[in-house]
């Protein structure tokens, strides 16, 4: 098997793939297609499987890189707070209103809270006034109130 170079690449390439048939005395040049074709297999086989994790891996990562650029924005705005305002800047209302708006789909608010009802979340004492006034907005019946 390991008598001349193209054996010996093709019985090492297996070998790396987990055959160990390779060891065996089998004539591979006598059988050069079904030896191509097992390659060609193999080849393709590995490629198809490391696709389907970087695409896996790639979902996963999309996830993490949203929350992460979100933290850092955050981070970012409370360093130019704290170290580029004055005091008399950081109390100014223009630039720091006590209320935010934002944008939200109703779709997703709705699935969001849903959500949140299933896991338990919504039952925390936070901004009770807030939460029954976006039920209220959102037409979602509380089960707390059963």
């Amino acid at each position: 098997m390991f008598a001349e170079i193209a054996t010996a690449r093709l019985a090492t390439f297996l070998l790396l793939m987990g055959d160990t048939s390779v060891l065996s005395n089998w004539p591979y040049q006598n059988n050069l297609a079904l030896a191509i074709m097992m390659t060609l297999f193999l080849s393709s086989t590995t490629i198809f499987i490391l696709n389907v994790f970087i695409g896996l891996f790639s979902e996963a990562m999309n996830f993490d890189v949203e929350t992460s650029m979100l933290m850092m924005k955050a981070k970012f705005l409370a360093e130019i707070e704290m170290f580029y305002l004055f005091p008399s800047q950081r109390r100014w209302k223009s630039l720091f209103p006590e209320t935010i708006y934002y944008y939200a789909d109703i779709r997703e608010v709705r699935e969001k809270i849903k959500q949140m009802f299933d896991n338990k979340e919504w039952d925390s004492d936070k901004f009770p006034e807030m939460k029954q006034n976006l039920l209220k907005i959102l037409n979602i019946k509380n089960p707390q109130d059963n």
